[in-house]
């Protein structure tokens, strides 16, 4: 307060001043006139500077040091969510997220989904859009969580009605470039989750979107993504293997998609992800996955090489770290490497949420045992940093502002507990 006092003080000085000599220099209207003037353009300049104080302290980027030898994890670095609001629509409004938020004693799996269901809620009212790290990650995740309480009914509606306008005869055109072939491609996988964990059974609704998906499927058995929102809609590559991990999760599609002209597009796919080589370790990860469902797609040597470069990644205090996953111009289109270079986490390389439970949903896909010791010092790291709001906390590769990354870490770090057989139904 004494900060924007002082300054509103100096704006109303400096204004004063500027206001009185443009005045005095150009002549301009009578004595009232250049009073009335001269007030306007201090009150003007002390408005403008107390929002600007506003901003910088309570809804600033985190204020550190990027020097390499700043110890993130010290109390004394100051560190504040850089928007109020994460999720913020109607009665919902979840604190914006930051490091330094803090941490639970232990885990409350309650707190975890109330945080999920409440995101993608706001995020679906406010956006209406199916966006990969939140609706698309929520239906292809909760689904396989169905046992600590069912998923949202509409989550998945409104999924379908966001995709039902590109199912009529030539709206697929729509559908090559940009980003809505990532959604589709999102929800195909969302909604044979749901078939497979939910209902036991495949929908006409998940069929129709299987052969959207298949019908815009480019030549080289690869999907067109804009490569500007790293990490789920971080390349081509990466989102192949997600249809793969679809394709492998919808109950009874293969059988009767074969002998028909969506069996060619499905080899199409499998050529293109057993021909190209990951673009970096990150697209490893989610082979890996969606290598461990599909007969074939991977062979057994190469699984163990992909476990192999997970290990290679964990981190000392048992966690994994997203940046160290790919070099800044490897995400997307390269365009986020320098905003990655200057950013603190280039340096600190810590933990995150994303990462550790990627990673451990991966080795346990892969067969890896939960009682590999490395697998229950990632559970500790796990159990030891969930947040007040319920969420685990990932720093964004894109802006600093919501860092909406923390949604699908929250996802990845409950499924990751229940595949290891540490979570139990939440109390109601």
């Amino acid at each position: 307060m004494l900060l924007i006092l002082c300054f509103a003080f100096l704006s109303l000085l400096s204004g004063g001043l500027l206001g009185w000599t443009f005045l005095a220099l150009a002549g301009l209207g009578n004595k009232k006139h250049r009073l009335s003037l001269l007030l306007l353009l201090p009150a003007l300049a002390a408005g403008l500077g107390a929002v600007w104080i506003y901003r910088q302290t309570f809804i600033s980027s985190p204020i550190v040091s990027q020097a390499k030898d700043v110890d993130v994890n010290s109390p004394a670095t100051i560190y504040r969510p850089a928007s109020r609001f994460q999720f913020d629509f109607g009665n919902i409004r979840i604190p914006g997220a930051y490091r330094f938020e803090p941490r639970l004693p232990e885990v409350n799996t309650a707190a975890a989904l109330n945080y999920i269901e409440l995101g993608v809620q706001a995020w679906n009212k406010k956006y209406r859009c199916i966006g990969c790290h939140v609706t698309g990650t929520y239906l292809l995740i909760r689904p396989m969580l169905t046992s600590l309480g069912p998923p949202s009914d509409e989550v998945r509606s409104f999924t379908i009605e966001a995709i039902r306008p590109y199912l009529k005869e030539g709206s697929e055109r729509l559908l090559y470039f940009g980003h809505r072939s990532a959604q589709v491609v999102y929800a195909a996988a969302g909604l044979a989750s749901w078939d497979q964990y939910v209902t036991r059974t495949l929908s006409p609704e998940t069929k129709q979107v299987f052969e959207l998906m298949l019908k815009i499927q480019q030549e080289d058995g690869a999907w067109n993504v804009p490569s500007c929102w790293p990490p789920l809609q971080s390349n081509r590559y990466q989102l192949a293997t997600v249809a793969a991990l679809a394709l492998s999760l919808a109950p009874g599609w293969s059988d009767q998609a074969e002998g028909t002209a969506y069996r060619e597009k499905v080899n199409q796919l499998r050529r293109f992800l057993k021909t190209n080589h990951p673009p970096h370790d990150y697209a490893r990860v989610w082979l890996l996955w969606a290598g461990s469902r599909t007969k074939d797609l991977i062979s057994q040597k190469e699984k163990l090489e992909l476990i192999e470069v997970i290990w290679r990644h964990q981190q000392e205090d048992g966690g994994w770290c997203l940046r160290t996953f790919a070099r800044p111009g490897e995400w997307g289109d390269g365009s986020r490497a320098e905003k990655l270079v200057s950013d603190q986490d280039f340096y600190f390389r810590t933990s995150d949420g994303h990462m550790t439970g990627l990673a451990l949903i991966a080795l346990r896909e892969a067969g890896v045992s939960s009682l590999d010791r490395r697998v229950q010092r990632a559970l500790r790291w796990i159990e030891n940093n969930q947040r007040v709001t319920g969420r685990w906390f990932s720093s964004s590769l894109n802006t600093e502002r919501y860092h909406m990354l923390t949604y699908s870490a929250t996802c990845f770090a409950l499924l990751s507990q229940w595949r290891c057989s540490v979570l139990s139904r939440p109390n109601p």
